[in-house]
């Protein structure tokens, strides 16, 4: 391999480091063959017209190189149904489709260049009532970044190689604990994030249904700056390891959800499964966050890298195909090993090295650390945060009218606009609170018990009064939003009864003192 590409001895350590960084968003979301046998069977199932039916492809080969060798499978049905073609291999890619016909499976050929003998591929099947809590589109945006990150882990691999991880050769003496800390560290979270790729798969029950997952974020020792590492680059460098760390905490929490969702349903308790579906989908909405402020830190990292003067390596397809040609038999005992320490089981293990090892050599042969923001991993993190984001967002709400006048001390009606349903189904509003920054009664404010009404509603009324000696008054109005199939959001508006109608006059919010419905 090329060492002498690497400019200075010392930046084997960031090598080390900056490869095992990529590795985790991309073990994040790997679809894994072991993770797909645990909930689907490739025994085809009794299947009769009408049932839903969940298929899940997977292209497998010994083959270095095999998804850049132009050797897809086409996928259709026994029922002629057209589902999709798979040209990645390694990465499970889940199907869904009614069944028109009794005992309808599905059938897949090989296309393209005719296949040289390596290849083969499985279909695992599910039936019966899903809880298809993550929609086709989602999968296939996940499925995305699975594809994206296998191929920039496959380029941060080798790039460690190149940078010679404490062999003597490019790393000192001093730097060789730490590198092999860190190391340890990043593929250990890397492994811990593989569960997250059954997201992709099917949705296999949990009769643990009555207990609601919480995220549980791996924790890992931030870097300290040392030479040649400036502090910006450490900030940068922990400020993406700590939004990883939630990608693999919260992957996990959406999985469980599902999984028991999907447990409560086959028990029958509705109860329980519309509760971890809510889990569920707030939980998709801190991912879709987390995936935004994915694409920021990656930036951050890539320009304090290069403002303090680390260098481009540029690695060549040869490169890349060398490094998958030494894991063909398997991953080195010290990359397994640190894998085991992590969690991973012997499976995981081997579906990652088999996921690294079909890598195209062509994609894979970047530049770093222009990688860090290649365009496609850009693209399909954002389209997997759009796909996630929830179909109800309460964020821009607003009151109508914001504002009332004159302070007659009439009720006045008000309601909560703007809220956005990305599928466009119509939205229930609900006032669920009300409240205000003064009290019920005093000077200018009348005094009447109560000042508002609507809790419950559609609509509030709204007193339209203030103090005569205050700021303005601020009402606070809590609602919920429900667009009829599971989608739920709740947010707080504000109006304001300013103290007078000069030009510019505001209101002062004092914060939600008093409840405006009275005691």
């Amino acid at each position: 391999m090329r060492f002498a590409r690497i400019r200075q001895a010392a930046y084997g350590l960031p090598c080390a480091f900056l490869l095992a960084l990529i590795l985790t968003l991309g073990q994040v979301f790997f679809s894994t063959p072991a993770l797909a046998f645990s909930c689907a069977s490739t025994t085809p199932p009794t299947i009769h017209a009408g049932d839903a039916v969940s298929a899940v492809v997977t292209l497998h080969t010994t083959d270095p190189n095999e998804s850049g060798e132009g050797e897809p499978v086409s996928c259709t049905t026994s029922g002629g149904q057209v589902l999709g073609t798979v040209s990645t291999y390694e990465v499970p890619r889940p199907f869904q489709y009614t069944a028109t016909t009794d005992g309808e499976t599905v059938s897949c050929v090989f296309g393209g260049e005719a296949p040289d003998g390596d290849e083969s591929f499985d279909i695992q099947y599910r039936t019966g009532f899903h809880v298809f809590n993550l929609t086709q589109a989602q999968k296939s945006a996940l499925t995305q970044i699975a594809i994206y990150s296998g191929v920039t882990s496959g380029a941060l691999w080798t790039i460690s190689g190149l940078c010679g991880l404490c062999n003597g050769l490019i790393v000192t003496i001093p730097f060789c604990a730490p590198c092999a800390a860190i190391t340890n560290l990043l593929a250990g979270i890397g492994a811990l994030g593989a569960g997250g790729a059954a997201l992709l798969a099917c949705d296999p029950s949990d009769p643990n249904f009555t207990v609601i997952a919480t995220p549980m974020s791996p924790s890992l020792t931030p870097l300290t700056a040392q030479p040649p590492l400036t502090q910006p680059m450490v900030d940068a460098f922990n400020a993406l390891l700590t939004n990883e760390e939630q990608i693999v905490g919260v992957s996990g929490a959406i999985l469980t959800s599902i999984n028991r969702a999907q447990g409560a349903a086959d028990a029958g308790n509705d109860f329980w499964q519309a509760q971890q579906m809510q889990a569920a989908q707030q939980y998709e909405g801190e991912l879709a966050l987390l995936l935004r402020s994915e694409v920021l830190w990656r930036s951050n990292l890539q320009n304090a890298l290069l403002s303090d003067g680390f260098p481009r390596i540029q690695i060549a397809p040869f490169d890349v195909f060398v490094f998958e040609l030494n894991i063909l038999s398997g991953f080195p005992s010290s990359i397994s090993t640190l894998l085991a320490q992590a969690g991973a089981d012997a499976a995981e293990i081997e579906a990652i090295r088999q996921t690294i090892v079909a890598t195209d050599v062509f994609a894979a042969a970047q530049a770093f650390p222009d990688l860090l923001t290649s365009s496609n991993l850009i693209n399909a993190l954002s389209t997997a945060a759009d796909a996630l984001a929830p179909p109800l967002d309460c964020s821009p709400a607003v009151a109508s009218p914001a504002r009332l006048w004159p302070p007659d001390h009439k009720l006045q009606p008000v309601s909560v606009q703007r809220v956005i349903d990305r599928n466009g189904d119509p939205v229930t509003i609900t006032i669920t609170d009300i409240t205000q920054d003064e009290p019920l009664t005093g000077g200018g404010s009348g005094s009447t018990s109560s000042d508002a009404t609507g809790v419950g509603t559609a609509t509030a009324m709204l007193r339209s009064e203030r103090a005569g000696t205050g700021d303005g008054r601020v009402y606070h109005l809590g609602f919920r939003a429900d667009d009829g199939k599971g989608g739920q959001c709740t947010g707080t508006v504000k109006v304001c009864v300013p103290h007078d109608s000069r030009p510019g006059q505001d209101c002062v919010d004092q914060g939600a003192l008093v409840r405006s419905t009275g005691p």
